[in-house]
């Protein structure tokens, strides 16, 4: 693990390019147990709140292999799924084939399409580079009254979780960006991926600038065998 000045969009993407493979083995094979038993059903149930889905035209932003646009496309109308990665994208083509269903290989920030009743973005937003520009964009996208659900990692628990907390180079309150070996709870790996450590506010008025407002924010796993939370599940309505 190791804290590092700066990186763009084609770093990101090379990484995800190289550990597509392993990831959408950890999916399909149910291996990740946070994405299948907490992640997944969180996004959905958050889902559930949103009235006439089945007209929705929905945004899967940092769809990996495709597993949960894949999910995400039996509720809405239309679903689109974008993502850095041309190796990620190529792997969702190739599984998923559904008629209301599209992939493209694109970045947040440069993706034009608009129009979008619904957002998700399941743990993309700590990866991005610049989080103004990818929610601007994000904002860009949607239509007024659109929901955005996302998650992340918890900025004040995910420290202690993967042990840097009482390094000397953390302080919550700076963005700091991290590259590190990629791990699940029971599988760890020798590809190097990065995220962005933000202290929660910094994500709060970032949303807030471009008029995301919020419903709800989940701390999650919030059962009483855990100790502390490691994700939040986010619930905004983009108004103009």
């Amino acid at each position: 693990m190791k804290v590092v000045s700066k990186k763009n969009n084609l770093d990101i993407a090379k990484e995800w390019d190289n550990i597509a493979l392993l990831r959408d083995l950890q999916i399909n094979s149910k291996t990740d147990i946070s994405f299948h038993k907490i992640l997944v059903p969180s996004i959905l149930n958050q889902l559930n709140t949103v009235s006439d889905i089945s007209e929705k035209k929905l945004i899967d932003l940092g769809c990996g292999s495709g597993y949960l646009t894949n999910i995400l496309s039996s509720y809405v109308n239309e679903a689109t799924g974008i993502d850095i990665s041309k190796k990620n994208i190529e792997l969702a083509k190739t599984h998923y084939t559904t008629h209301n269903l599209s992939f493209y290989e694109s970045a947040i920030e440069t993706f034009k399409e608009g129009g979008y009743e619904i957002a998700i973005a399941n743990m993309v937003l700590m990866d991005v580079i610049n989080l103004e520009d990818c929610i601007k964009s994000i904002s860009e996208l949607l239509k007024n009254g659109a929901t955005f659900i996302f998650s992340i990692t918890h900025p004040q628990f995910w420290p202690k979780y993967w042990d840097y907390e009482g390094k000397k180079w953390f302080n919550y309150s700076r963005e700091i960006i991290i590259e590190s070996n990629f791990k699940i709870t029971n599988e760890a790996s020798t590809y190097k991926t990065t995220h962005v450590h933000r202290p929660l506010e910094h994500y709060l008025s970032t949303l807030s600038k471009y008029n995301f407002k919020m419903n709800s924010i989940i701390e999650l796993p919030n059962t009483s065998e855990v100790i502390y939370p490691r994700f939040l599940i986010g619930n905004f309505v983009f108004k103009h």
